[in-house]
C-alpha cells in the first residue's frame, strides 16, 4: 500500500475514534440523563410526560409496571431528594437509540419517616424528533436503611 493511502486511512480511523470517545458521547448521556433524572424525580407529571415516547413502559423492582398514563397517573416516585450523584455509569449508543445504566441513591418522604435507597437503574432513551425519549426504564432499588 502506498504511503499517502495509508496516511488517509490512517486519519479516517483518528476521525472515527474521536467521534466516538467518551468525551463527545458523554455529552450527549449527561444531558439526557441530567435531565430525566430530575423529571423524574420532581413528581410532576406534566414535566414526566415531556420526557416520554409513546411506548414507554417502566418496570420497578418490586415487579409493578406501568406504561405511560397509568405512570403519569399514579406511578411516580416520591423521591424527597437524591442523595448522590449519578454512579457506574455505562452507555451504548446508536443513531437514535441509548442505553444507559447507573447507580442513583435517594431519599423517600414515607409519612413521618424518611428511608434511604440505592437504585441501580437502566433507561432506554430513543431520539424523537431530535430529542432523546424514554422509551423503557427499569428500576431495582433496595433500601439502605
Amino acid at each position: 500500500m502506498r504511503p499517502r493511502i495509508k496516511s488517509v486511512l490512517a486519519l479516517k480511523c483518528l476521525i472515527s475514534l474521536a467521534l466516538l470517545s467518551p468525551a463527545w458521547s458523554q455529552n450527549v448521556y449527561d444531558d439526557a440523563l441530567d435531565a430525566w433524572v430530575a423529571a423524574a424525580t420532581s413528581g410532576d407529571p406534566q414535566i414526566v410526560e415531556q420526557f416520554l415516547a409513546p411506548e414507554f413502559q417502566i418496570l420497578r423492582g418490586n415487579g409493578r409496571r406501568y406504561d405511560a398514563p397509568n405512570y403519569l397517573a399514579d406511578g411516580l416516585p416520591s423521591i424527597s431528594r437524591v442523595l448522590k450523584e449519578l454512579t457506574h455509569i455505562e452507555v451504548t449508543k446508536s443513531e437514535d437509540v441509548m442505553v444507559v445504566s447507573y447507580w442513583l441513591t435517594f431519599e423517600v418522604d414515607e409519612g413521618n419517616q424518611k428511608s434511604r435507597w440505592r437504585a441501580p437503574r437502566l433507561t432506554v432513551f430513543r431520539k424523537i424528533d431530535g430529542d432523546w425519549r424514554v422509551s423503557a426504564h427499569a428500576n431495582f432499588a433496595v433500601p439502605i436503611d
